[in-house]
């Protein structure tokens, strides 16, 4: 059999030569995958198949299948070199069609002519088809449909290693028992399982060589062999007192596993006011965040939040494997909560909308981050030149300068886009930040294409100058679609290149529905990045100031993630705003601005600590986009504080804030959300209600196709559970939506949001409640 291998690699190259004579033999046919296997073209006929799924990548081929899957949908690309593509990468391949010891093969190498094209990274992978050996065996009628296809397999056990990686599997039940397969280690090195070893998953992509059939697994992860034995014990996990009220700081080794993976599934950590041992195991509390594991000797380390300040608690660690084997209890360390003030984020400032040379502004981005940091002495700077303009070389470029400029601490240069085309035939322009990519032209003026870029890439971003142009679009008006709330988090209330203030846009986005921060940018086109003057607005240089936990690039995401910037006038220069605003009970802890929360009394309180060169005068309150109130101030350093008792109970209310100083300049607040509701909260199955937000692990786990997923919410707000696949893609929303305090609990059934069926592998599922998220992991084996 391993002859046989080498025999097919043989043959191809002996073919490559002869389709390099040919290149110009035929014009390029649109085929599919299905046509092509069905032999509607003649060998040696150059076809071009667009968007299609890699579904496994070797050294000089790869395969590809129909994104939908199913017979006759997969086949072999050989390149003659190595592939410049990645598993799940959506390409585009052309090439010259021949068979091969009976494989139908594509020759995409460039020396005889082929090519291939990555549309997009990391796309979404079909669902492998669920046969048996018996199946896709040498005569079996239905053989020949899965050349080429992505597969898998139940229960089967290994019963001969050929050498070199090769190995014998047998059908153990099914249709065939006692039938045998060849599998092989042609794509790439995994672990060949031991003789006698069931496997209680096996797939990969079959290849058609001479007759006979093989299977080409992926990783480790396609041959999976269920075990027993659980992961190591921890013994060294230590606590300390954390930096901020209520936090303790943990930190341990993490242990390794037996099986395929070599490391842990993840880990269970709990607390209590005694020692824990597995006698009080069950009675102790869950803690919620827990880190997913790394390689064993990995050091690891996480805070617990949310603990009573001064209290003496307890902690321990267990460890599980993908099959729910769970490691013995650790030591149990302790420490004492810490009693320092709560933590309080930093003020930094921003211009998050800026051009250069490359689209439609001047200088370069060396000259743009060079004069932001060194002149006009701003934090932050992300130049956005148009994706219409952009290629990829020069959005790679713009990548790399970003992150060589960024020096942690004292400056971020941020790489961005503006997406969209402001006239008839486009809806306007976005701001897209830290994507990975150009945007694709479908973007540019289709508004959903545009939004779905948002989602692909997973990264924040913002309407900018919200008002029609050029008897274009506004956004469909700004209308509100939900699934993309999550991602248009700023507009701009004012931009340096326009006269327009655009408050009117932000109530109205707001009154649609939008979760949206205010923002201020200078749109700079003739240089000047950070310290451009609006000369249509008195000279006022516009910034946007954001709340951070650090100014990195890390921290000034997750700011643009969770609303809290604010939008600046600022004249003369050295007149920033400095800003930090909360709201929530007159006791008890209160939201940052941005937040999303729930609350147990009608009673709001709205707190802003102000300072500034010049003085403030008053202090407008919008309550649900609406002007509610005023308050004349005086001076330039304000704690200012303002009740509100809100109609309705139970309710929805969210609060922004305008500040207006002596000199006219204004500063916009992102809001504050809330649900109010003064009932009782009670647990959903009549017991107490959860201290903190938990989410515990999946049972089953692994699972096939259907797992539930347990969740403790501590107040009645709005809870977002989503399943992500490795690659971070959103796959599946289980809820989105207002929850009653206590445990509850989501089903997956292993399938995708408009119902197809997803592939096995390991998937994540994330809950976000309160401000909080928490990621665990789960494996789906099919």
């Amino acid at each position: 059999m391993v002859i046989r291998k080498r025999l097919l690699g043989a043959i191809v190259g002996a073919i490559l030569p002869l389709l390099a004579m040919n290149v110009h033999a035929a014009d390029p046919d649109s085929a599919t995958v299905y046509e092509v296997q069905q032999g509607v073209y003649a060998q040696f006929t150059f076809v071009t198949i667009d968007s299609v799924v890699v579904t496994g990548v070797g050294n000089s081929f790869f395969y590809v299948a129909e994104q939908g899957g199913g017979p006759y949908n997969g086949i072999y690309v050989t390149t003659g070199a190595t592939p410049g593509v990645g598993q799940g990468d959506l390409v585009t391949v052309g090439g010259f069609y021949f068979e091969s010891a009976g494989n139908s093969i594509i020759s995409a190498s460039s020396g005889s002519g082929g090519f291939v094209n990555v549309q997009t990274f990391q796309a979404a992978l079909p669902m492998p088809q669920a046969l048996t050996i018996g199946d896709v065996n040498t005569g079996a009628g239905t053989a020949e449909e899965w050349e080429g296809c992505l597969v898998t397999m139940d229960t089967v056990m290994s019963v001969a290693s050929l050498g070199g990686g090769d190995w014998n599997a047998i059908e153990i039940d099914g249709d065939a028992p006692g039938e045998t397969l060849l599998v092989t280690m042609d794509l790439i090195s995994y672990t060949e399982p031991t003789v006698g070893d069931t496997i209680v998953k096996l797939t990969g992509l079959m290849n058609e060589n001479s007759g006979s059939r093989e299977l080409h697994p992926r990783s480790d992860l396609d041959v999976l062999v269920a075990d027993a034995i659980a992961p190591s014990d921890v013994t060294d996990l230590a606590a300390v007192t954390g930096e901020f009220g209520g936090e303790v700081d943990l930190s341990w080794t993490t242990t390794g596993d037996d099986t395929t993976w070599g490391y842990a599934n993840n880990f269970i950590v709990r607390y209590n006011t005694v020692p824990i041992t597995g006698g009080n195991w069950a009675t102790s509390n869950d803690v919620a965040g827990e880190p997913l594991p790394d390689t064993s000797g990995t050091a690891m380390d996480m805070t617990v939040t949310n603990l009573t300040p001064g209290t003496d608690y307890y902690f321990a660690i267990r460890v599980q494997d993908e099959f729910g084997n769970t490691s013995n209890v650790s030591n149990s360390p302790n420490a004492i909560a810490s009693t320092n003030p709560e933590f309080a984020f930093a003020v930094v400032f921003g211009n998050f909308h800026s051009h250069t040379a490359a689209s439609d502004g001047i200088g370069n981005i060396t000259q743009a981050f060079t004069y932001a940091r060194d002149t006009a002495n701003i934090d932050v700077l992300s130049v956005t030149d148009h994706s219409h303009y952009l290629t990829s070389s020069e959005y790679t470029s713009l990548l790399t300068t970003a992150n060589t400029f960024t020096e942690d601490g004292v400056f971020v240069a941020l790489a961005g886009q503006e997406m969209g085309i402001a006239n008839s035939s486009g809806y306007g322009h976005m701001s897209v930040w830290n994507a990975s990519q150009v945007a694709p032209t479908s973007a540019f003026t289709n508004m959903t294409n545009a939004y779905n870029f948002f989602v692909t890439e997973n990264v924040p971003g913002g309407y900018n100058h919200p008002e029609p142009m050029n008897s274009g679009s506004n956004f469909n008006d700004l209308a509100f679609v939900f699934q993309y709330d999550k991602y248009i988090n700023t507009i701009e209330v004012r931009n340096g290149k326009r006269s327009s203030n655009y408050n009117n846009r932000y109530l109205q986005a707001l009154s649609n529905g939008w979760h949206i921060g205010a923002v201020a940018n200078q749109d700079n086109h003739n240089g000047l990045w950070g310290d451009q003057k609006n000369p249509n607005s008195g000279n006022d240089i516009y910034l946007t100031g954001l709340l951070v936990t650090e100014l990195t690039t890390d921290g000034v995401m997750d700011a643009l993630w969770n609303r809290r910037t604010y939008a600046c006038e600022i004249n003369p220069v050295n007149d920033r705003v400095n800003l930090l605003y909360r709201a929530g009970p007159v006791t008890g802890t209160k939201a940052w601005m941005g937040e999303i929360d729930t609350i147990g009394t009608t009673e709001i309180e709205l707190e802003l600590e102000i300072s500034a060169a010049n003085d403030f005068q008053t202090i407008q309150i919008y309550r649900n986009a609406v002007f509610y109130d005023s308050e004349l101030v005086s001076g330039n350093d304000l704690v200012w504080t303002y009740l509100d008792t809100v109609p309705t109970d139970p309710g929805d209310y969210y609060y922004h804030i305008r500040v207006l100083q002596a000199d006219g300049d204004a500063t916009w607040t992102s809001p504050i959300w809330f649900h109010v509701d003064t009932s009782v909260p009670t647990d959903v199955a009549g017991g107490t209600v959860p201290g903190v937000l938990a989410l515990h692990e999946n049972t089953p786990n692994p699972f096939n196709p259907t797992t539930r997923i347990r969740f403790d919410v501590p107040k009645k707000g709005r809870v977002n559970l989503e399943v992500y696949d490795i690659a971070g893609r959103l796959v599946r929303t289980l809820v989105d939506e207002p929850l009653d305090a206590g445990t509850h609990t989501a089903t997956w059934t292993g399938t995708d949001n408009i119902g197809n069926e997803v592939g096995s592998g390991v998937y994540f599922y994330r809950i976000s409640a309160g401000g909080k998220t928490i990621s665990k992991k789960m494996l789906l084996m099919r």
